[in-house]
Order: structure tokens, then sequence, then C-alpha cells
């Protein structure tokens, strides 16, 4: 990232902030942030994080809000500190793109996001995974899958006062990339199941349409990725859009 490009978002975050089209920038002042990259990572990687954490500071983020973790030997993965069924290698960037790096990158989310956690349960009960029609809440977005998952602890469930975190997948890491791996196996509801907290696992799907983007020209997504270019609309980083 060029200080010019910088010099660009910022204007447009300005400029967005001013008309109302999103909240104010000010509020960012206020957030906790957490960064992970891990130094072998060639797919995002550790320049275009530095770039975030440097736009952060920029707005206001005091550099004590913020934990920017950079993991040697690690690829462009979710990392944890257990091992699961078809996880891939911590210096490998291959499907599903969760790893045992000795790390656990959602305890050190949640933990830096919510204080000091309650141990975590290695066994969450399956009753507890929740899936559910997300379509009522994303209109008629080609981008968006049928369903969605909710980890909702017993505590939750019953009446206690809950958080609730939302974790967004991964580029090939919607259920229609890799099952439910993502929701059950990158840790959060592990920490979620004893820390009072709910889990929402909104999933985007493969769409192999080409579309014109705001910035990249015609393409399709078929890696189920977030809405980062603008195919669903120019309005893809405002209010207005449709994801």
């Amino acid at each position: 990232i060029s200080a010019s490009q910088q010099t660009t978002m910022q204007n447009s975050l300005n400029s967005f902030s001013s008309a109302g089209t999103i909240d104010n920038k000010s509020h960012i002042a206020n957030q906790k942030i957490y960064i992970f990259t891990g130094t072998s990572d060639t797919t995002v990687g550790p320049n275009q994080t530095t770039a975030l954490q440097t736009q952060y500071l920029n707005n206001g983020v005091p550099s004590g809000s913020i934990s920017y973790v950079q993991r040697a030997s690690t690829a462009h993965v979710f990392p944890t500190d257990f091992d699961n069924t078809g996880n891939n290698s911590c210096t490998s960037a291959t499907s599903p793109y969760i790893s045992n790096c000795g790390y656990d990158g959602a305890k050190a989310a949640l933990t830096h996001f919510y204080g000091v956690l309650n141990a975590r349960n290695n066994a969450p009960a399956a009753s507890n995974y929740i899936e559910f029609d997300q379509s009522a809440y994303t209109a008629s977005n080609p981008g968006m899958a049928t369903n969605g998952w909710l980890y909702v602890p017993a505590s939750c469930a019953s009446g206690a006062q809950c958080k609730l975190h939302v974790a967004l997948h991964g580029c090939q890491q919607s259920t229609d990339k890799i099952g439910d791996r993502f929701v059950k196996n990158t840790g959060y509801s592990r920490w979620a199941d004893t820390n009072n907290i709910i889990v929402l696992f909104p999933q985007a799907k493969v769409d192999n349409s080409s579309r014109s983007t705001a910035a990249s020209g015609s393409l399709p997504n078929p890696n189920a990725c977030w809405d980062w270019v603008g195919w669903y609309g120019s309005n893809f980083a405002r209010k207005a859009g449709t994801q």
C-alpha cells in the first residue's frame, strides 16, 4: 500500500463520514482493534496489515487499543492451538485455511475485545450450534448463502445476558467451500461457551456470475469472499451497500 493509496482511502473515509453514508469516523477512536498476520503470508501479508494499523492510528485509535500480532512461519490461515481433521499446515495457504499454529487466535482476539476470559470448553455441545435461514435478512443479494450459523451457549439460551460477536469467514471459508469447519474449528465457540458470548457466523457463497466491480473490472466471486471490491454495487463500503 503506497502513501498515495492510503491518502485516497482516507479521503473517501472523510467524505463518507461527512456525508453520513457511514457512521461518523470519530467513533473509530473508541474501538479496540486486533490485527493478525503471518510473516509467511503471501496472500495479504504484513505490508497490508501494517498499512491498516497506520490507518487506524491516523483516525485516532490509541496505540494501546491496537493489538498487532505478526506471527513467524505462518501463512494465510486462521491460527489455532489444536488439531482438527482436514486442517492444513501453518506454513501452507491451502483449504480450509485453518491451522494449528500453536497460537489461539480466537482467544487472543476475544481477550483483546472483552478482557480476561474464563477457561474454554474444548467440547461445546453440538446442540448449541444453530443453522438458520439468513435469507430474510439479506434480501436478494446473490452473494449471500441461504443459511447462516449461530453458536448459542446454554447460559444464553436460558436467559443470561450475553454479548454478540460476529465472526466473518475468509475467502474460501464459506459453508459451500469447507462445510462447518470455520464455524466449529476456529475456537470461537470454545471460548464463547464459557463466557456468555453468542457468536454469529454469517455466510457468503460461491458466485460464478461475472459482474462489473467498483474498482477491478468485471469479475466473478468464486471464492465466496465478502464484498470488498464492489461485486454487488458501488456502495459496497457504505451503509447503502447490499451486504
